[in-house]
């Protein structure tokens, strides 16, 4: 009985271990990205079908975002540069994620920097040196050309092409935009603002931001010195920074944004996460979900300005409530009474873009 037994195990080993394994699919391609921000970087991979037009995320692998304060680091520095400090504290924490996302057997990983880099004194410099330490920490795994790990600094234009990309391919299907209507993909930073029509690629760029706001709203409205941090609690100076805002989309954004009646799409730190969060937060409902209304914003600036940053629950309290007298300004200005937001940063668009190929 026992013989028997041995032998028909045998035979179904022998019968399993004959069925070829299934061939890769060749469509299906894993590719990540690293998005070095003004005030986060942002890490991202997944498996593209790469056969489909347009190319689509199939599955996330991997998403985590770290705060590097790039931006506020070059607003603090004399010679508007990066410090060692934190270019030392960057290195090992690209590297670290660079790791992470090689670890998982990748294609291609694609390395960019954005408007902290464009400004900095040193910025070539410093992508130069990361990229050198993600290179140093992968190439014993990396199946990648090492000359593919550069850090690329994007020009404003590449990151509005970038950033809409990444907006249309991670937009929810939930969220019904008016078939009639154009879209604009809003996009807001630590340290610059972009707006790109898709269909006419109309297109915005602008340097203020973040923290580029959140420091003019210190210095040239509270009159405080620029070694003050934190504007909040912003309380009787919400006004004035609305004003502040509304007044340079006034004289900065072009025309067709003014007049053109579109469906905005708002993606970004700000737009997609610390606005939205506050409103959420604040209970403000939404027409529907994903459609934050500038009615919401503004009831949510009023019930948050007289915070100061221990009664924020955020690591960018600092710039949490200007975000909202920023944004709001700017809609007002635009005539625009809501907006769609996206969880989406550059690294979406990195990975279904033909750069990543």
């Amino acid at each position: 009985m026992k013989r028997t037994f041995v032998c028909i195990a045998l035979l179904i080993f022998s019968a399993c271990a004959s069925v070829p394994t299934p061939p890769e699919n060749p469509c299906l391609k894993r590719h990540g990205a690293i998005d070095i921000g003004s005030g986060s970087t942002k890490a991202f991979a997944a498996i593209v079908d790469v056969c489909s037009q347009p190319k689509h995320i199939v599955e996330v692998l991997f998403d985590q975002k770290v705060k590097i304060a790039f931006a506020e680091n070059i607003e603090r520095n004399s010679e508007a540069a990066i410090s060692n400090e934190v270019l030392v504290d960057a290195s090992a924490k690209i590297a670290t994620l660079a790791e992470k996302i090689v670890a998982l057997k990748v294609d291609s990983l694609t390395t960019v920097a954005t408007a902290a880099f464009r400004k900095a004194t040193n910025g070539i410099e410093v992508a130069n040196i990361i990229g050198r330490a993600i290179r140093e920490r992968v190439r014993q795994t990396a199946k990648i050309n090492s000359e593919k790990l550069n850090v690329q600094i994007l020009s404003q234009s590449e990151e509005a092409a970038i950033g809409s990309a990444s907006a249309l391919s991670a937009r929810p299907t939930t969220v019904a935009s008016p078939s009639d209507l154009p879209l604009v993909v809003w996009d807001i930073g630590g340290g610059s603002m972009q707006m790109l029509a898709v269909d006419s690629k109309a297109l915005f760029t602008g340097d203020l931001a973040s923290e580029t706001f959140k420091n003019k709203v210190i210095q040239e409205i509270q009159n405080k010195p620029a070694t003050i941090l934190s504007p909040n609690p912003l309380g009787k100076f919400a006004k004035q920074a609305v004003s502040m805002a509304r007044l340079h989309a006034q004289k900065n954004v072009a025309d067709f944004f003014k007049k053109t009646k579109a469906h905005w799409i708002g993606i970004g730190g700000v737009l997609a996460i610390s606005v939205k969060k506050q409103v959420e937060r604040e209970g403000f409902s939404m027409r529907q979900p994903g459609l934050v209304t500038s009615a919401s914003i503004e009831a949510t600036l009023g019930r948050r300005a007289s915070r100061t940053d221990e009664e924020i629950d955020s690591e960018y309290r600092t710039t949490e409530i200007t975000n909202l007298a920023l944004v709001l300004g700017y809609m007002k200005e635009l005539k625009i009474d809501q907006y769609e937001a996206v969880e989406a940063s550059l690294v979406q668009g990195l990975i279904v873009g033909p750069q990543s190929f």
